[in-house]
């Protein structure tokens, strides 16, 4: 009777031996992607989505509208050899490496192992007669499988974890190959602004060679006093000042070019003057919050970030149960050479092995409240980039908008400018107009041509932010989406009381 109810106490106890410590309730998940489609995108974004049709955000090589085929060479060398797009692969490797790593865990493991010792047995030691206290052989050759039950998908789940955060670098990648592509074009928009800016000046510079050689034409009639040729004169040195650091900046430019394309400074010496005159509009989506979701690569590679920290999540909850591993062995043991080969030196066996982890004091909890944590990390860092992929838009939509309204009027303020000169020269040479009032209107006329340059530049730049805003060229394939809504329906929001981690699971 007593050996009954010994038995039947057993079950019990091993009960709660084995799920006693799959306590971790009270431990969860606090944040929730955002919906993009439910923020208030604001009227810059709202009106420019009700004004386009259904259209692409960005098109195949979004940097050849700005039709320069030397831009377009520099982007094609920068995404081949720049040092940090190899630096990017190389990220990926890693992280494949490690999904390689963490994907072994599903498969069986065999190994083989040997030993030939030669050794001194004791003489009142576990070696028997007549062997004991000899210099003998003890030869072992092993071969051993084993595979571990994946019963609560705990190497599963750190498997797919790993896949995520392979996807995650790799749309870091296109992350920076964006970022870089964007850089050269702003770049390269710079340096066509200044060769604007120098033609301007060079302009400048002629006309005012021009006025100096009349007024010391007019001063040698006795038209002119002495000043005017001093004051002319004076106006020359100022301008070739301008010209030198302006074909400083070019060069600057130049090696900015050849680095972000992974060249030598050499190569920028080689950049020939240009002048981009194309405006590019971008195509808007209707729906511009829901399709940047979709197209920014750092918010698609931040939705793979959420799915890897839920599934570790998922690999914490699994520590808390008991792992089972199945084994087998099978080789020969003998302690001489002759004997090693034959049939009496067969050793084998197999089993379980059961891992149960009755108490670890917090440990699990405390790893489970790191990975939820992490989940909620992850998705806070999703929200802020979704937020701020909006602001973005918005900045960008309502800088090419004022840029264009600037561009009309500081047309008229030129062509306003240019005639007031004209006028102004014209009286100049007939002796009717004086010399302050052709310096002057020259100074205005260059100061409008100057503005409309550096208006056009930030047209075209904004543009450049703006296609990166909206992902260039990128199209998600991952279908990131569908695994973002999978995460959060493993892991949905609940209270999170305080975690005592010294406490036994």
């Amino acid at each position: 009777m007593s050996r009954v109810l010994a038995k039947c106490s057993i079950a019990p106890m091993l009960a709660v031996a084995l799920f006693g410590c799959a306590d971790h309730g009270g431990i969860g998940t606090r944040s929730q992607p955002v919906d993009a489609n439910a923020l208030d995108a604001g009227t810059e974004i709202g009106g420019a989505a009700a004004a386009a049709s259904a259209q692409n955000t960005g098109a195949d090589r979004w940097w050849q509208a700005y039709g320069d085929p030397q831009l377009d060479g520099l982007v094609e060398l920068a995404v081949a050899e720049s040092p940090d797009l190899r630096i990017a692969a190389d990220r990926i490797a890693q992280a494949e490496a490690a999904a390689g790593t963490a994907g072994a865990a599903l498969w069986p493991k065999f190994d083989a192992d040997a030993k030939l010792v030669r050794v001194h047995t004791s003489k009142v030691g576990e070696t028997p007669p007549p062997l004991n206290g000899k210099l003998i052989w003890d030869n072992n050759i092993d071969f051993n499988l084993s595979y571990e039950l994946d019963l609560w998908g705990k190497n599963r789940s750190g498997w797919e974890a790993a896949l995520g955060s392979v996807r995650a670098a790799q749309l870091d990648a296109r992350e920076a190959r964006l970022s870089l592509q964007t850089s050269l074009v702003r770049t390269y928009i710079r340096l066509s602004l200044g060769f604007a800016v120098r033609e301007v000046l060079a302009d400048t510079l002629a006309q005012q060679q021009q006025i100096l050689d009349i007024t010391r034409r007019r001063y040698a009639a006795g038209l002119a006093p002495l000043l005017q040729v001093s004051e002319a004169e004076a106006q020359v040195a100022p301008v070739r000042v301008r010209l030198e650091q302006t074909d400083n900046n070019l060069s600057t430019l130049r090696n900015q070019l050849a680095a972000l394309s992974g060249q030598g400074p050499g190569a920028g010496e080689a950049l020939l003057h240009t002048a981009l005159l194309s405006q590019p509009e971008a195509e808007l989506p209707s729906n511009i919050p829901a399709v940047l979701i979709g197209r920014r690569p750092d918010v698609v590679a931040a939705r793979w970030r959420v799915q890897a920290a839920a599934k570790n999540i998922d690999v914490a909850k699994a520590q808390f149960y008991p792992s089972l591993n199945l084994s087998l062995f099978a080789g020969l043991q003998a302690l001489s050479f002759d004997k090693l080969f034959g049939g009496d030196a067969v050793t084998y066996g197999a089993g379980p092995a059961i891992t149960l982890p009755i108490f670890e004091g917090g440990r699990l909890r405390a790893n489970l409240a790191g990975r939820s944590a992490d989940y909620d990390l992850a998705v806070d860092r999703y929200n802020a980039n979704v937020i701020q992929a909006l602001q973005q838009v918005a900045d960008q939509i309502a800088a090419v908008h004022s840029d264009a309204r600037q561009r009309v009027q500081a047309q008229l303020a030129l062509d306003a400018a240019q005639k007031a000169y004209d006028q102004a020269l014209i009286g100049f040479r007939a002796g009717l107009t004086d010399y302050l009032t052709v310096l002057s209107t020259q100074t205005g006329l260059l100061t409008q041509r100057q503005s409309l340059a550096q208006i056009d530049a930030s047209q075209l730049d904004a543009q450049a932010v703006l296609m990166q805003a909206l992902g260039g060229d990128f199209e998600d394939d991952t279908q990131s989406a569908a695994v973002l809504q999978q995460a959060v329906a493993r892991h949905p929001v609940v209270a999170v009381p305080a975690v005592d981690s010294g406490a036994a699971p």
